[in-house]
């Protein structure tokens, strides 16, 4: 009887509830364990819970569910580069560009290029180099996505590598007058 009203006001006193303390206990000692480690698993849950979540923000690609499908990845870096998660995007360009040179693909492999190439120009995420070398590597991409598209006569495709190209060029122009003023 003793060990249970000690339970009891253990259990009870986090809900300041004087009353169940000075009343004979109304519950089994069973019930009440029960609850009191019901309360201390609640006291765990949420740590574990954020313990969880930090991990999976961790990851580089979060959300992304798995696909061997080279053009399938492809949309997901589009959609992550949109999210502005590049080195993600990065990833799964670089592994859709392996599989279409693996499989001989030369129109995957340009899109798989102009990705790329669209990625290092926004230059977004990217603390490991430079905006030029960043730049550099994208102008790099975009030159061989429109070497494929010629290649295989898809002028509107290289006509839309050729205007990212001009962008990338503009903004290396930009930067490198930058550098000259500062």
């Amino acid at each position: 009887m003793h060990n249970q009203a000690i339970l009891r006001n253990s259990v009870c006193r986090h809900l300041f509830c004087k009353e169940h303390a000075k009343k004979p206990p109304s519950h089994s000692v069973r019930k009440l364990r029960r609850y009191a480690s019901e309360m201390e698993m609640k006291k765990i849950r949420l740590p574990l819970i954020f313990l969880i979540i930090t991990a999976l923000l961790g990851c580089s690609a979060v959300g992304v569910p798995y696909t061997s499908d080279p053009h399938e990845k492809l949309v997901q870096a589009y959609q992550l580069m949109n999210l502005q998660r590049a080195m993600p995007a990065e990833r799964l360009a670089k592994e859709s560009l392996s599989i279409f040179i693996a499989e001989g693909n030369i129109s995957g492999e340009s899109e798989a290029h102009f990705v790329l190439g669209v990625i290092y120009k926004s230059n977004q995420g990217f603390e490991r180099i430079s905006g030029e070398e960043s730049l550099d590597e994208s102008i790099l991409h975009l030159s061989k996505a429109q070497e494929g598209y010629l290649s295989i006569n898809e002028k509107i495709q290289a006509s839309k590598v050729t205007f990212e190209m001009a962008q990338a060029y503009r903004g290396k122009t930009i930067s490198q007058n930058t550098a000259l003023y500062t």
